[in-house]
C-alpha cells in the first residue's frame, strides 16, 4: 500500500460503534447488529475508493500493469496499479473489521483469497471495475462492488459504488439505499413496479468486451426478434 493510502486508511480508523463484540450471527439480534456494521464497513471502503480513484485517475499515476488477473487471459485484463490501491483499501478496512468486532472474514477478490481460513461470513470485492478503460485514459464506467453473504451463500449485506458519479448503493434486507458524495444525501430505492419485458422497454448494458457483446447479442437474438420495439443501447 502507498503511504498515502495507508495514511488516509488510518485517519478513518474503526468507528466506535464496532467495538461491541459480535460474537455470532446464530441469533436475529446479532445477524442485525453484523449487518448494520458490515453495511458501514461498506461504505467507508466504498468512499475511500471514489477517493483513491480519483487520486490516482490519470494512466500515469494508477495505470501501471501490476500482473495479470487469475482465470483471465492478458489480452482480457490486467492489474493495474489501481487495483492494487482499491485493495488494499478493503484487505485493510476488513481486517480493523474482524480485530473490532471478532466476526472472521475470507475475502474472495478478482485478485486472490484472503482472510480467515475457518469463517463466518464470506466476502466477494471487485475493488476497482474499469482499469483497462482507465489505462487507456477513458474516465468512464468505473465502479467498485462489495458483499457479504453468510456460510450458506446468503446475501447479507451489499454495496456497488459509481465512481465517476460519486454515488454508492448499500443494500440489505432491510432495503436499498443511495448516497450521494456530491451532497450527502441518502435516499431510500425501490424495484421498479415493471416486472415484464415490452416493446417499449430500453435495455441498457454495457459488456466492454467485443467477444461478451457477440455472445451475449446472439443469446438474446429470440427477445429481440419477440420484442422487436425493444431499445438496446
Amino acid at each position: 500500500m502507498t503511504t498515502t493510502v495507508a495514511g488516509r486508511v488510518r485517519r478513518v480508523g474503526i468507528p466506535i460503534g464496532w467495538k461491541a463484540q459480535v460474537t455470532g450471527l446464530s441469533r436475529k439480534a446479532e445477524r442485525q447488529a453484523a449487518t448494520a456494521q458490515l453495511l458501514q464497513l461498506i461504505e467507508l471502503c466504498l468512499v475511500l475508493v471514489i477517493q483513491e480513484a480519483y487520486r490516482f485517475a490519470a494512466p500515469k499515476d494508477g495505470g501501471e500493469v501490476l500482473g495479470s488477473v487469475p482465470g483471465r487471459s492478458l489480452d482480457e485484463d490486467q492489474e493495474t496499479k489501481m487495483d492494487g490501491v482499491c485493495e488494499e483499501i478493503v484487505g485493510s478496512m476488513v481486517k480493523g473489521f474482524q480485530r473490532a468486532t471478532g466476526l472472521r472474514v475470507r475475502v474472495f477478490s478478482e485478485h486472490g483469497t484472503y482472510g480467515s481460513r475457518d469463517p463466518q461470513l464470506y466476502c466477494s470485492v471487485d475493488p476497482f471495475d474499469g482499469s483497462g478503460l482507465q489505462r487507456r485514459g477513458l474516465r468512464r464506467e468505473w465502479f467498485s462492488v462489495l458483499s457479504f453473504y453468510d456460510l450458506e451463500g446468503n446475501p447479507v449485506a451489499g454495496g456497488a459504488a459509481d465512481i465517476r458519479s460519486r454515488e454508492i448503493f448499500l443494500a440489505s434486507r432491510q432495503g436499498t439505499t443511495k448516497i450521494s458524495l456530491w451532497d450527502n444525501s441518502r435516499i431510500p430505492v425501490f424495484p421498479s413496479e415493471k416486472t415484464g419485458v415490452d416493446s417499449e422497454t430500453v435495455l441498457a448494458a454495457y459488456l466492454m468486451n467485443r467477444e461478451y457483446r457477440n455472445a451475449w447479442h446472439e443469446r438474446a437474438a429470440n427477445l429481440f426478434h419477440n420484442f422487436p420495439g425493444l431499445l438496446w443501447c
